[in-house]
């Protein structure tokens, strides 16, 4: 098994929804490449062919291969990444939405939570994050192709809190001004 199918196998939330497998994907791929003149990589046709619709497990972020500007966080949560399933996270639909809005040089993958979009350049398969609420540069490059997307997921420790008991030590003065001004016993 490559590298690839290997991270994707760890990486697809099968608990949220299992993939399926399109019957007829070969014409639907087709069909989407002369439409809207993608030059699919070999890798992200094998995965629109193998999974499609599928959520990450939560407890993978993505961590961009390209040094993101300033205002990029260095990693990212991503919700699910577009297949050919007929569901809300089917690739045609996401195209079909975000003509006119992402740049024509580009079509959506997948999409992170509050709307921004993992896009996929139609020539070169370089992959980009889209950013819809950023002022000035509102997309930028962060892999050169679909394989390093995918095995840029990285487990991520969840973060915990220490919910100990605390000690809070009053000054004298503090201390007797509280328990004048609360409820009397009486």
């Amino acid at each position: 098994m490559d590298e690839l199918t290997l991270k994707l196998k760890e990486i697809i939330d099968f608990d949220t929804i299992p993939s399926k497998k399109v019957v007829g994907h070969k014409d639907k791929i087709l069909s989407l490449s002369e439409k809207y003149q993608i030059d699919f990589p070999k890798d992200y046709l094998s995965y629109l062919e193998e999974y499609g619709n599928d959520f990450i497990n939560p407890s993978y972020k993505c961590i961009p291969r390209e040094e993101p500007p300033d205002f990029i966080e260095s990693e990212f949560e991503l919700d699910s990444i577009f297949g050919l399933h007929p569901d809300e996270n089917n690739l045609i639909d996401q195209i079909e939405s975000y003509r006119g809005i992402i740049p024509e040089h580009v079509f959506p993958i997948a999409d992170l939570p509050g709307g921004d979009l993992v896009c996929m350049d139609k020539k070169t398969g370089f992959v980009y994050f889209w950013f819809h609420d950023r002022e000035g540069i509102k997309i930028n490059k962060v892999f050169d192709s679909f394989r390093e997307f995918i095995l840029g997921f990285t487990r991520v420790e969840e973060q915990t809190s220490n919910t100990g008991t605390v000690e809070i030590n009053l000054d004298n003065r503090l201390d007797a001004f509280l328990r004048r001004s609360g409820p009397q016993n009486g």
